[in-house]
Order: C-alpha cells, then structure tokens, then sequence
C-alpha cells in the first residue's frame, strides 16, 4: 500500500470491521503491509455480516493484494461429524490438485500439494501430530490446534474471490459430510465434476459458482 496512506487504511478497516476482527503484522507482507484476521464465524454469517464494502474502499485508498500472499481459511475440527468426515474432506481437495489451484488462482511454495501429505491424510484426520513429519505450508496445515487451514487462495480484494475462497471451503465439507463409500467407489463421489454439480444446485454457494465459471474450472 503507499506509505502516506498506511494510517488511513488502517484506520478505515478499524472503522469497518469493528470487533469481527483486527490487523497483525505478517512477515511476507514487510516492510509495508498489514494482515486482516477474523475472529471464528460461518459461512452464512460471513457472506451476510463482513463489511465487503472495505474491500472497495481499500482499493481505492491504493491497497493490493496478490497471489504472493494468500487467503488462509481456517475450519474448525468441531465442525466435521468425524475422523472419517474430516478424511472424505481432505481426499477430495487432494484429488482435485489441479481444478483446486485454478480456483485459488496461485500455486504457491506457502501451500504445497505434497504427496507426502496426501498418504498422510488418515493422520491428519485422526490428528495425530506425532507422525506428521510436515512443516505447515501445505495445502491443508494440520498443525492448528483445533483447525484445518487451507492455505491454497491468492490474495484478493476483489469480495467474489474473498467469497468463493469461504464457500468453497464451507461447500467442500458439507458435500463430503454425507458421503458414503457406495458415492466414491460406484458414482465418482471424490470427482470434480460431482462436486461442482452439487455446488451448482444450492444458491448459497454463488460466489464459488461464479468464480469457477469465471475461471473455467466449473467441471
């Protein structure tokens, strides 16, 4: 951001954001930036109740965001039914490497597909830390203690991309919360195609929608 309007676009997210979040310091955005952190809320409450209008506004005051930073979208361990759920979770994302980077938009060293993280899926599911043997810039960090992170999105100030970064992560847990074997085995539960038809079918998840049409990674 320019250096004579760092007090102002600290101050218009302060007057935005009220008590939903703060700012913090990051070391990939020094000398001159500043991280916008969220306290823990949904998906419905986010889309409903986060001042999007800042984003706009922020822009205009000369802020940018881009791929080399990122959106990190933390989902609580409560939310999943299961061990079992929280494994479905993460195979899907894994599985669909290539659909799940054009919709993040960057293929970033902060957010690494590791093949050693996909075999180790089962561990992170049952979260058993012991035997990680993993730094947390992956896809899916597994070292939080109560969260998930997905750390795949570029950074944006654009609220559609902000957007379908939260729906697709909220979208992809509730399409794998009632998943059976019998769906992944005979009906291609884990493929891209499956989840974006389901995504399609439930307004809710506009904005993710929109930004995989946008980006040609729909099906």
């Amino acid at each position: 951001m320019p250096q004579h309007n760092y007090d102002a676009c600290a101050a218009t997210v302060g007057d935005h954001i009220g008590d939903l979040g703060y700012l913090k310091h990051d070391s990939s955005i020094e000398p001159l930036g500043f991280e916008l952190v969220t306290h823990p809320m949904d998906y419905r409450f986010a889309v409903e109740r986060f001042p999007w209008p800042l984003l706009e506004r922020l822009t205009e005051l000369g802020c940018r965001s881009d791929h080399s930073v990122g959106i990190h979208v933390h989902v609580s361990r409560d939310g999943f039914d299961s061990a079992a759920h929280i494994f479905r979770w993460a195979k899907l994302i894994y599985r669909n490497e290539s659909q799940t980077v054009a919709l993040a938009r960057r293929r970033s060293s902060y957010a690494v597909f590791s093949p050693i993280a996909r075999e180790r899926v089962k561990h992170t599911a049952k979260d058993d830390l012991r035997r990680y043997g993993m730094n947390r810039y992956q896809a899916i960090n597994p070292h939080p203690r109560k969260s998930l992170e997905v750390r795949v999105f570029a950074g944006s100030l654009d609220p559609q991309q902000v957007q379908a970064a939260l729906a697709f992560v909220a979208a992809s847990v509730e399409y794998s919360r009632t998943l059976t074997s019998t769906d992944v085995v005979r009906h291609g539960g884990w493929e891209w195609e499956r989840f974006t038809t389901w995504v399609s079918q439930r307004g809710q998840y506009a904005p993710l929608r929109a930004e995989m049409e946008a980006l040609a990674c729909a099906c």
